[in-house]
């Protein structure tokens, strides 16, 4: 309840809660203590954990008043506050209720004087109540001294002790305490208790006003009533959002949608002149950062989410906030919160503080300055939705996913080298294969195989390895270079490879490769064993037209050859989107003789792969 005004009180102490009930936004914790003091279930020694200014040293407070109230002959949750030990402790001044200042108080003497004290009875009060304040500034004797203590006091002696840095506490302290770790008040709340006091001190507030004190005050209820207290002497009338920001040097909003709408449009000229006109207004860089972060960081939540709910701001800011979430990417913004945390720390200048903050924007406003992997995977993701349309788009077209061809089968004879009989495998002639989209599989490279006596004569790598890449993509990339032959006779899988090439020959030591190709082989209808690794010199064919001299796509192909492939739409779009140029083409084998007529897809016909160059 509000004090008498005979004295003047800040609104801080005016207006300090007397009860449980009146405690802003710690209700997890008043529930407990009203609980407890009903119950008779009061332990001896309680820690309050929380910032500055939430109503820790208050609620001890109230705790030792409903302890000790005289208008009932036990203590009760809700004290009078009109019996002699409800106002004496309300005042500070009971004798059995005593508040100890941790950073004044913290030796080892005085941890003993209280020791000696807590034995005596208590004078008028049923219990002594100690209030430790900012308890973690003790030494490390003083809580050594005071452990005993804590741990078996005497009945009638309760603990408690309040900080604001619980990880400076021992946790030989911390375990013989009941933890209450108070929170930081929501905006809401606090908005709804300065409207309460603005209302009986008989002033006026606008609700931006009110709004602008509460997030400045960063959960405290005492900073946001002490902020108040200065704009009610600030103001003789009304108290505005532009008194707010006057009086807390507040960077205007105006500002800050200025810079946003800078940083939109490149303008750097105009970012640079809005700094220098908050640096020489002598208002703090380090508050234009913070402010400007809290505009990020509400552009970037409203670009995820879309629920409005979670910003408490004025309908006209929300429009605003709209708008100018429309024109930033989700990784735009996340970049902005990352590089903006940081400009905060370790300068020790103004001129360092600017120098940085300019920086930033230099390098956000400049295009092409930087491509950083966030640019790179947000072009990546923009090229993979264009490129996944196109392919929904050729499946619509079609009548199922892959073209089906008549399946025929036919008897395969294979005379083996050790007797006169015959092995029959039926085998089919045609393999539906996934249809291509416009980049072919660069895994058919070196398909052909050596056909050799007891040798399948089929395109077996190939089927392999379209098995394969559906099991592990990364290691058929890392064996495109092999050649696989198969002998029905003794079910052996012969692997030939190059001695010279060393990471090939690595993944053949590992286990899992060869029962990868075992498994691969039997599911394709080739009983197998056993893989045989045999060294053979492998040259690869060059492809025609395909030139050692690192060019243009002209100096490599055809010309009318070279017009039809940049004209494929999903390679322009991907030059285009890397700004990039093609420099190698290569040919599938097999197909180098054929030269389609103009008009077809060339693209996916005969083209194995491509590189491009990231200008």
């Amino acid at each position: 309840m509000p004090k008498p005004n005979d004295t003047y009180y800040v609104l801080a102490r005016k207006w300090r809660p007397q009860q449980f009930d009146e405690v802003v936004g710690q209700e997890h914790i008043t529930r407990t203590l009203k609980n407890a003091v009903s119950s008779g279930r009061i332990h001896h020694a309680l820690l309050f954990i929380g910032s500055r200014g939430i109503g820790k040293t208050t609620t001890a407070r109230i705790l030792a008043k409903a302890l000790n109230c005289q208008s009932s002959d036990r203590p009760i949750p809700e004290p009078c506050d009109k019996c002699d030990n409800c106002i004496e402790i309300g005042r500070g001044t009971h004798l059995d209720v005593q508040e100890i200042d941790g950073a004044s108080n913290n030796s080892v003497d005085n941890i003993r004087e209280i020791r000696e004290a807590v034995r005596l009875a208590p004078a008028h009060a049923r219990y002594k109540v100690y209030i430790i304040d900012e308890v973690h500034q003790l030494s490390t004797a003083a809580f050594n001294a005071l452990l005993k203590t804590l741990e078996e006091p005497p009945p009638h002696a309760i603990f408690i002790l309040a900080t604001t840095e619980a990880h400076k506490i021992p946790a030989t302290i911390i375990s013989r305490c009941q933890r209450y770790d108070f929170r930081r008040v929501a905006v809401p709340d606090i908005v709804h208790l300065l409207g309460q006091i603005v209302k009986a001190e008989k002033r006026v507030a606008t609700k931006e006003a009110l709004f602008a004190i509460a997030r400045s005050a960063d959960g405290g209820v005492r900073d946001a009533e002490s902020i108040l207290d200065q704009l009610m002497t600030y103001c003789e009338g009304e108290i505005t959002y532009k008194d707010v920001q006057d009086v807390l040097g507040l960077i205007e909003t105006e500002k800050i949608d200025q810079v946003v709408y800078s940083l939109q449009n490149k303008d750097i000229l105009k970012v640079l002149s809005i700094i220098d006109e908050v640096s020489t207004s002598g208002k703090d860089l380090s508050q234009f950062v913070e402010e400007f972060i809290r505009h990020i960081r509400n552009l970037l939540i409203l670009k995820t989410t879309q629920h409005e709910s979670l910003f408490f701001l004025p309908e006209e800011d929300m429009k605003r906030l709209r708008e100018q979430s429309e024109k930033f990417s989700i990784l735009q913004l996340m970049r902005f919160v990352e590089q903006l945390a940081e400009l905060n720390q370790n300068f020790t200048s103004q001129l360092s503080h600017r120098t940085a903050l300019e920086a930033f924007f230099i390098k956000n406003c400049k295009v092409g300055v930087e491509l950083s992997i966030e640019t790179v995977l947000d072009k990546l993701l923009q090229f993979e939705e264009s490129l996944q349309l196109s392919k929904i788009n050729a499946l619509k077209e079609s009548r199922s996913p892959y073209p089906q061809k008549e399946e025929s089968t036919e008897k395969k004879t294979i005379e083996t080298p050790s007797s006169d009989k015959k092995e029959i495998i039926d085998t089919k002639k045609d393999y539906p294969q996934p249809q291509k989209s416009g980049i072919a599989n660069p895994l058919s490279s070196n398909s052909s195989i050596s056909i050799k006596r007891g040798e399948l004569s089929v395109d077996l790598k190939e089927r392999v390895f379209n098995e394969l890449v559906n099991i592990e993509a990364s290691l058929a990339l890392s064996l495109k270079n092999i050649q696989i032959g198969y002998e029905a006779e003794t079910e052996t899988v012969n692997i030939y490879l190059d001695p010279s090439d060393s990471s090939t020959f690595t993944s053949f030591t590992k286990n899992e490769v060869k029962q990868y190709i075992l498994e691969i082989m039997n599911k394709l209808g080739f009983l197998s064993k056993r893989i045989v690794i045999i060294h053979q010199e492998i040259k690869p064919k060059n492809s025609p037209g395909q030139t050692s001299r690192k060019g243009f796509l002209n100096d490599l192909i055809d010309p009318e050859l070279a017009q039809e492939i940049r004209q494929n739409p999903e390679v322009k779009a991907l030059l285009e989107q890397f700004k990039g140029r093609i420099v190698k083409v290569a040919v599938i084998e097999g197909m180098k003789e054929e030269v389609p007529p103009i008009g077809e897809n060339v693209f996916e016909r005969e083209m194995d792969y491509y590189e491009s160059d990231i200008d």
